[in-house]
């Protein structure tokens, strides 16, 4: 029996296709809004995390619903390629597992029923058309961004346990 040609699965094409664009990116990219990529990822999984399980160890992929730990878990932008007017809008980034955001790349229909039932259709509609925006960052704004990112950071790791008690009391009603 002849032996068959083993088929390389889609999914790992697609994960280093993820793996490049994000090397490209870092290297195009000015050294200071990759350091503030960086740190809006980590503002965005902790806040997500908070919102989705009252914790800052674990969150739910708004994409699947599975609960991952804070370092399994990615900044998902809604609308892909990292156009920079809609980089740092928090609105328009959430976490999501690596599963949903890289290998089915955002899964995108998912995403969009979330954002639909978080914000509504016209908020949608505004984000796709900030989108096509070109945008140059300012050294003010960015300072401004790194400055406000790195005291939401640490504000809600230094007040987890209080955070984490308003939500467990929302929740339980």
């Amino acid at each position: 029996m002849p032996k068959r040609k083993k088929r390389k699965k889609k999914v790992n094409s697609r994960i280093k296709r993820a793996s490049d664009t994000w090397k490209e990116w870092i290297e195009a990219t000015p050294k200071n809004i990759v350091e503030l990529w960086k740190l809006f990822s980590k503002f965005i999984r902790l806040r997500d995390c908070l919102k989705t399980t009252g914790t800052i160890w674990r969150g739910k992929c708004v994409t699947c619903g599975r609960v991952y730990r804070f370092n399994d878990l990615h900044a998902g932008h809604f609308i892909p390629g990292r156009m920079n007017s809609i980089l740092f809008n928090e609105q328009a980034v959430h976490i999501q597992c690596f599963r949903c955001n890289v290998v089915l790349g955002g899964n995108w229909p998912l995403y969009y029923r979330f954002m639909q039932s978080l914000y509504g259709q016209e908020i949608i509609e505004d984000l796709i058309d900030t989108s096509f925006l070109k945008m140059n960052f300012e050294e003010k704004w960015v300072n401004q961004a790194f400055e406000y990112y790195s005291w939401a950071v640490d504000f809600m790791r230094e007040n987890q346990q209080l955070i984490e008690s308003d939500t467990s009391k929302i929740a339980t009603g």
